[in-house]
């Protein structure tokens, strides 16, 4: 996919993967809860996939390693009175206070489950009676729940879910599909359509203006279509992925996989992966947003259709894009740093200082980057102009803050700092002008000469393959120069932004072949030789 739609969209679709699921599965399995006077450590008790409450232990030393031993000590003793078999009518769960400890123990059917230590009741803030009392509880709906869950009249109730489910998933694809080959169907019309609009000969400038508005106007379409492809591919992965996670929470023996997963997307890992898909779905999704922008603004009634704003259009298009990318970038970067751990308000404070030292440190990149703002501001150039910089030739393949790159015409690539560019020629700003002397022999009738340069010129201006080219009439400015051996006769030809260069050359062509239909020569470099003695001469004729 080469185009993407809006932020909110994205972002709804995202926000699809994790807004059904039920909200105390999104609980972290361990928690760090600090606490007067001792910090603890905390993990949840799981009975089929859910947490039910928390134990604890003080935080450091062994004391994790004991937590996890006890959680799984619990986990044990709730797994015996599982295989020991429930009964609703007759679950009994008790709580009686342990008359060494003095701390509340729960039992479940007579079989020890755990004791609440004061610790536990500490972190939910109550005595360890009340604490006890709401422990049991819970066991009590919980071990009922697991009870009903595993009921074939519960079975069929969660097949009954799992299959509409699967045919929402289904139909939703289908859908999707059917309409993502629509749009396939379309923009493959629309390219073809394009394809043959620059093949299509044109006569007149109302026909070049108007097939450029349409080139644009198909552009416009083709990137929306590719906008409404990429919310489409979004869709359906997040379709898939909810699809995915919530059909694992439905049946009781699949739902810690689906835990598993929740945690695991709670990790640092993840949110690091997160945040590196969110950066590149942003950036791409600045670029079409940037895209689509100038291209509505090209097609706007207060811009006109030349080919000069449409080059600096282009030009502002690769520049927004570079600055958007970097704060994407930037943004990525910071909340990698939260996630992470790292506290980034004293690396925010530092940021004038580290900008001070960067300054110091960077003022060539800063001198090309305001000279490179300077030079789009003013149009001084831009991508695709023919210009000469330095003493290099080439035309603007690409411009950045930092720099501007030429192609020359032997292929080579010539990069120049922006802060090196003082004096700039543009060939192809506007207009361009073929500027051509013409040397005749002194013997030439000069008046026959120049009608037939500007006949020549006037004769390509009307052809539909020069027209498009040439803007004026050709402007003779009559005898420009007294050779040794030659008159100059120079003429002007107004013409598109470089074209001038294949024009003259035509134009040199055609001018040879009239000018021996008409019989004026074109001098050549000629030498006299003079001698003092024709007696010498005879002389020298007769030996020979």
């Amino acid at each position: 996919m080469n185009s993407y739609p809006s932020k909110f969209l994205c972002i709804a679709c995202l926000f699809g993967l994790v807004q059904p699921l039920p909200a105390q599965v999104l609980e972290e399995k361990w928690q760090f809860i600090p606490s007067n006077p001792t910090a603890l450590i905390a993990e949840s008790i799981i009975l089929d996939g859910r947490p039910l409450f928390r134990v604890t232990a003080p935080e450091g030393g062994d004391n994790a390693l004991s937590l996890k031993q006890r959680i799984k000590e619990i986990d044990r003793n709730l797994q015996r009175v599982i295989s020991s078999g429930i009964d609703p009518d007759r679950l009994a769960v008790a709580v009686e206070i342990d008359t060494v400890s003095n701390q509340p123990v729960i039992y479940v059917n007579n079989q020890y489950v755990m004791t609440v230590t004061s610790l536990d009741a500490q972190l939910q803030n109550q005595s360890p009676e009340m604490w006890a009392q709401e422990v049991k509880r819970i066991l009590r709906e919980a071990l009922l729940n697991y009870y009903d869950e595993r009921q074939p009249q519960s079975f069929m109730q969660k097949t009954f879910i799992l299959s509409s489910l699967v045919i929402v998933l289904i139909l939703s694809n289908f859908l999707i599909r059917r309409y993502q080959r629509k749009l396939q169907t379309k923009r493959s019309e629309l390219e073809a359509e394009l394809n043959a609009l620059h093949l299509k000969e044109v006569r007149t400038e109302e026909e070049i203006a108007a097939i450029a508005q349409e080139k644009l106007m198909i552009q416009r379409q083709i990137a929306t279509i590719g906008s409404k492809q990429w919310l489409l591919f979004l869709l359906q992965a997040s379709l898939w992925s909810t699809f995915i996670i919530i059909s694992l929470g439905v049946f009781p023996q699949s739902r810690h996989i689906q835990l598993v997963i929740i945690i695991a997307l709670q990790g640092t890992v993840s949110r690091l992966l997160f945040v590196i898909f969110g950066v590149f779905v942003l950036s791409r999704l600045s670029e079409q947003t940037i895209d689509r922008l100038f291209l509505s603004m090209s097609l706007g009634p207060w811009w006109n259709s030349s080919q000069r704003v449409k080059r600096r259009l282009d030009t502002f298009t690769g520049i927004a894009k570079g600055l958007a990318n970097v704060i994407v970038v930037t943004i990525g970067l910071i909340l990698s740093l939260v996630f992470v751990g790292v506290n980034i308000a004293p690396v925010i404070a530092s940021l004038g200082f580290i900008g001070l030292g960067i300054s110091l440190a960077g003022q060539d990149l800063i001198k090309d980057m305001i000279n490179g703002i300077l030079i789009l501001l003013e149009d001084q150039y831009a991508e695709g102009d023919m210009i000469a910089v330095n003493g290099k030739t080439g035309q603007v393949e690409r411009i950045t803050l930092r720099i501007t790159q030429l192609r020359n015409t032997e292929g080579a690539l010539i990069t120049i700092p922006n802060r090196e560019v003082k004096m700039v020629e543009n060939l192809s700003n506007g207009w361009a002008r073929v500027d051509m002397t013409i040397d005749v022999a002194y013997n030439t009738d000069l008046d026959r000469a120049m009608a037939v340069l500007v006949a020549v010129a006037e004769q390509m201006s009307r052809e539909w393959i020069w027209r498009q080219k040439i803007l004026d009439s050709p402007e003779l400015q009559g005898v420009d120069n007294f050779g040794n051996n030659s008159i100059g006769l120079r003429i002007w030809i107004k013409v598109q932004p470089l074209q001038q260069w294949a024009v003259a050359r035509e134009y040199r062509r055609r001018l040879k072949l009239a000018f021996d239909r008409e019989g004026i020569s074109m001098p050549f470099p000629q030498r006299s030789i003079w001698f003092e003695n024709s007696l010498s001469i005879a002389k020298i004729v007769k030996e020979d």
